[in-house]
């Protein structure tokens, strides 16, 4: 299909998923708590937003992505639609019709009423996010909280402390809401540790305009300024590097006597948050469909943080095979975010017929999923990059060392066979007798016994040499080292 064919396709699509919306909120007009009629109009904006970032509509695509926030808090909460929202939705539905019937597509000549409608449904999304922070969650949870080992661990990766320090406008209103949406912004370049004031002075609003993260990230100070600057309401913003001593002295926290317990080095958790392995094989034709698999990267974003990500090209034909509407890559991600497991699994509800979708809540586990103990073959079967029978397959193609030292004739065939069948005697009888031993004990015996029978083969050598020319004693060694081949 050329693209002309595809934005035919979009704009057929979005008329139909319009007229839906529509009728739904003519419904909703009468049974506001109906959560299905709720759920359809999700989906239509969900679906609408997603192809206009495809056909490149940002307006069409931003405006959508507004209205879709809305709808997903609404859902979210289990509340009824609102008078005030279902004004907006109806406004919006109509704004859409008029810029997809238009010659452009752009959105031009259309900005003043976009701006007001945008302006609108962001005041929504921020009282309902005001409205979801103090019933749901506390800004303590989404911070590390302030000890030792924290900082410790952070120093030990190399990774340097911010200070980052946020003005509010002096006419703000909401500011607990404007600190949500600074830590949230933040959190994704960086881990925050402590806030001034604390997280109860900052939800309850008890502090002036200006307030701290202490932060610890890898990037410069310019990544963090850009996270928070472009957040409406904040007035300045100042990012700054600070030793361990100074984010103390700052912080105004006292070095604990008894350090906490250790976290692993992979990543500091903080409290309330799940963390997932997800695999995601789309269907081979969703590229056909219109849809692009990276979109669903940038939706995780927006709900938590990619901790790693792997692509497998296990299926990829070779060249002269490939088929560029045809999708040949699947992958595995590892993701941190507060939203439980039903809901990082309804971004993905358009694509599930056709796909393997799996989200596995990881959070219980994480220590066996991002400990470093772990052989390269698990590392690679858990990050979804080959299959368990792929590492078996590549194992079995090993040489053993027993081969190898008959081919260089450090050792004869029937001392390596003496060796592993005294290993297998030695299993059977571990076996028969309910014994356990340890590994690197059992490793160490058959090294001494392979490490014995290398030097007795060079005795061997040796001796035949010096034997040279004398029959009987040539004879009498070959007896000798019959009577200690028994013996080994």
């Amino acid at each position: 299909m050329q693209n002309d064919d595809y934005m035919q396709v979009f704009l057929e699509e979005s008329r139909e998923n319009l007229q839906n919306m529509e009728e739904a909120l003519l419904q909703l007009d009468k049974a506001p708590e109906d959560r299905e009629l709720i759920n359809t109009t999700f989906r239509c904006m969900h679906t609408i937003k997603g192809g206009a970032g495809l056909m490149g509509l940002e307006q069409v695509s931003l405006l959508a992505h507004r209205l879709e926030n809305v709808l997903d808090n609404i859902r979210q909460s289990g509340r009824s639609i609102s008078e005030t929202e279902l004004n907006l939705f109806f406004n919006g539905t109509d704004l859409l019709k008029q810029i997809l019937e238009s010659e452009s597509l752009s959105g031009e000549g259309f900005q003043e009423q976009l701006d007001k409608l945008i302006h609108a449904l962001e005041l929504c999304h921020q009282e309902d996010q005001h409205a979801a922070l103090n019933d749901n969650i506390s800004l303590s949870e989404l911070l590390l909280g302030f000890n030792e080992t924290v900082l410790e661990q952070a120093a030990a990766r190399g990774k340097p402390f911010y200070c980052v320090k946020i003005n509010l406008c002096s006419d703000c209103l909401l500011k607990s809401v404007r600190v949500y949406m600074c830590l949230k912004a933040l959190g994704e370049v960086a881990e925050i540790i402590e806030s001034v004031p604390g997280a109860r002075d900052l939800e309850e609003e008890n502090f002036e305009q200006e307030f701290s993260f202490l932060a610890v990230a890898d990037k410069e100070e310019t990544a963090l300024q850009k996270a928070v600057e472009s957040i409406s309401e904040v007035e300045r913003v100042e990012v700054f590097k600070v030793s361990m001593e100074e984010a103390r002295t700052l912080f105004k926290k006292e070095k604990p006597q008894e350090p906490a317990e250790k976290l692993t080095e992979a990543k500091l958790p903080p409290s309330g948050m799940h963390y997932y392995r997800i695999e995601l094989k789309f269907s081979p034709s969703i590229l056909e469909e219109g849809m692009d698999p990276l979109m669903f990267m940038v939706e995780l974003e927006e709900y938590g943080r990619v901790l790693e990500s792997y692509v497998n090209i296990s299926q990829l034909p070779p060249l002269e095979e490939l088929e560029t509407n045809q999708l040949y890559l699947y992958w595995t991600l590892f993701y941190q975010s507060p939203r439980g497991k039903a809901e990082v699994e309804d971004i993905f509800l358009f694509v599930r017929e056709g796909s393997q979708i799996r989200v596995e809540d990881i959070t219980a586990e994480q220590d066996l999923w991002f400990g470093g103990d772990k052989k390269t073959g698990e590392l690679l079967v858990e990050r979804g990059l080959v299959t368990p029978e792929d590492v078996e397959k590549v194992l079995q193609k090993q040489r053993r060392i027993g081969e190898l030292l008959v081919e260089e004739g450090i050792v004869s065939g029937v001392q390596v066979e003496k060796v592993l069948h005294a290993q297998q005697n030695l299993r059977a009888q571990e076996k028969a007798d309910t014994v356990r031993v340890e590994t690197h004990k059992l490793e160490e015996i058959l090294n001494g016994v392979a490490e014995l029978l290398i030097a007795q083969s060079r005795i061997k050598e040796l001796s035949f040499r010096l034997a040279e020319g004398s029959r009987s004693r040539q004879s009498e060694i070959a007896n000798a080292f019959q009577e200690t081949d028994k013996i080994i």
